[in-house]
């Protein structure tokens, strides 16, 4: 598709750099986009609808906050380009037929606890069943075979019974899918596998396949087929962290016509940039390193510093902690967003409540504390294990803590010196300061606490999950102790985190007095 339209006049344009107007003026059918945090991704495919005014397009949005702030930057632009998520182009002859069947859930996911109730089978079959009609739901296959099972390293059951397995998902699904078997309720990645299965042509002149690092091998294989319009696949490999959703790192097995880089950060300086570029050259083996082309800039007293925790229960503690050293804290998206609710229904399970009228699905089941337990230990249900894993350390003072979070949080984002939130929620968000929470995974060797894990040792979606969090800050960042222990190791960020008595290196200015120590001054 030729350019239509020059886009140079416009004020957001006027300005790009050689990477990406080359992408916005390619005529290709087919192209790669990798854009590396803070690089202007979004700013590029804005440039490239609004270079085709006249061309019907499609920004494939990965979720509702990333898809109306587009369709806001759309509408401004006055495009004929729209912005949409898989489950609104799935909803019109597949989703709203289950909704008004009454067999859409608003919100969770399959459990153990509820699969196996429907289908009478253990927990560990039943978790195994999950798994297989999950991994089905995420591929670009019709049916549901033995390929979809799930690991027996991981899942033990399968190597006994995986005959059993496939039966029951292949009974699962066929339930699920029945508009008339409202006992089998299901999640939107149900109706959205039936639409992509139907084989769907999408009328538009060019797609725009945004966070692409993201989807899973069924909308990657939805755009694929779109032969007959352009695609523009963006994203970055090594912001890939939505792995337990069934996304796959499709960018690096991708046939387009060309592949661009956009390695400029206009997010922060190079400081940050050399810290992002050491760690996924030793971690991810990137040789491209990332130019960190921020303003930088001194540390201001009105600075927002974020805490970016890896765990919902390591985000509360800190926030309890933080509460307690007298601070106000903006919780992102709201405290509530948290999973609050099954906290407390857990917490009167531990005091011995009956669960009878729980409205969690699996905290509903449980007949005593020490069930649950059992539960965690056999499923790994993460949901389920980090509440169990919250209040086994806080006990009695869980009801305290959380109303205390609850009342005590500020709405408004301006108002409060700290926002906190989860690493994932923290993706597409950046704040002048960033302080990881302590409960990151561990890069070294359990077994020797001296030694540093090779690289091919380390989980892809735990390295980008670092590196993503490392890079949501403006003008500073303070990892972890133990990132910062490895970033003192490595020659080329050693000197961003010097040890007592030696001098310190040149920073933009130094740290807002702040809750706890950190190296946060030296990785400004």
């Amino acid at each position: 598709m030729k350019q239509t339209h020059s886009i140079s006049r416009i004020a957001q344009f006027a300005s790009l750099t050689r990477e990406q107007g080359g992408v916005i003026l390619s005529p290709s059918k087919s192209i790669k986009v990798v854009a590396r945090a803070g690089s202007g991704k979004t700013k590029v495919a804005m440039g490239y609808a609004a270079a085709r005014p006249g061309a019907r397009g499609l920004y494939l949005a990965f979720g509702k906050p990333t898809q109306m702030e587009a369709s806001s930057r759309l509408r401004t632009l006055g495009v004929n380009t729209e912005a949409r998520t898989s489950h609104s182009l799935a909803w019109g002859g597949f989703g709203s037929k289950f909704d008004a069947a009454g067999k859409l859930l608003s919100n969770g996911s399959l459990r153990p606890g509820t699969t196996a109730q429907l289908l009478g089978v253990n927990w560990p079959i039943a978790k195994a069943v999950n798994e297989t009609v999950k991994k089905y739901m995420c591929s670009a296959d019709q049916q549901i075979s033995d390929v979809h099972l799930p690991d027996e390293q991981d899942y033990p059951i399968v190597r006994a019974a995986a005959g059993t397995v496939l039966e029951n998902a292949r009974n699962f699904w066929s339930r699920l899918i029945d508009l008339n078997d409202h006992d089998a309720m299901i999640v939107p990645d149900v109706y959205i596998k039936l639409w992509v299965n139907s084989e769907p042509k999408l009328d538009y002149d060019f797609i725009l396949f945004d966070e692409c690092q993201d989807a899973n091998p069924l909308l990657s294989h939805l755009v694929e087929q779109q032969k007959h319009c352009s695609r523009l696949y963006i994203g970055d490999p090594h912001q890939a962290i939505y792995g337990f959703r069934g996304a796959v790192d499709a960018m690096s097995t991708m046939d387009v016509d060309e592949t661009h880089n956009l390695t400029a950060s206009f997010r922060f300086a190079q400081n940050i940039g050399l810290l992002a570029s050491t760690f996924l050259g030793h971690w991810k083996s990137e040789p491209l390193p990332i130019r960190g082309l921020g303003a930088g800039g001194r540390i201001l007293p009105g600075d927002q510093q974020a805490y970016l925790a890896r765990t919902v229960s390591g985000l509360i503690g800190k926030g309890f902690e933080l509460h307690m050293k007298g601070h106000k804290l903006h919780w992102v998206k709201g405290f509530e967003d948290y999973r609050i609710a099954p906290i407390m229904e857990a917490y009167r399970l531990y005091k011995g409540e009956s669960a009878a009228k729980f409205q969690d699905p699996v905290l509903k089941l449980m007949k005593s504390w020490s069930e649950l337990a059992d539960y965690v230990e056999v499923t790994k249900d993460a949901e389920a294990g980090s509440v169990f894993r919250l209040i086994e350390q806080y006990k009695d003072e869980i009801p305290n803590i959380v109303e205390t979070l609850k009342r005590e949080q500020v709405r408004s984002s301006d108002q409060a010196p700290f926002a906190l939130t989860t690493a994932h929620k923290a993706k597409g968000l950046e704040w002048p300061v960033v302080r990881l929470v302590n409960d990151f995974f561990s890069f070294k060797d359990q077994s020797d606490g001296t030694k540093w894990l090779p690289p091919a040792r380390i989980d892809p979606q735990e390295a980008n999950l670092a590196y993503v969090t490392l890079t949501r800050a403006m003008k500073a960042v303070a990892p972890t102790p133990e990132m910062a222990e490895w970033f003192s190791s490595q020659a080329a960020t050693q000197h961003l985190f010097p040890k007592a008595g030696d001098k310190p290196a040149p920073t933009p200015a130094t740290a807002p007095v702040e809750p706890e120590p950190s190296s946060l001054s030296h990785a400004a």
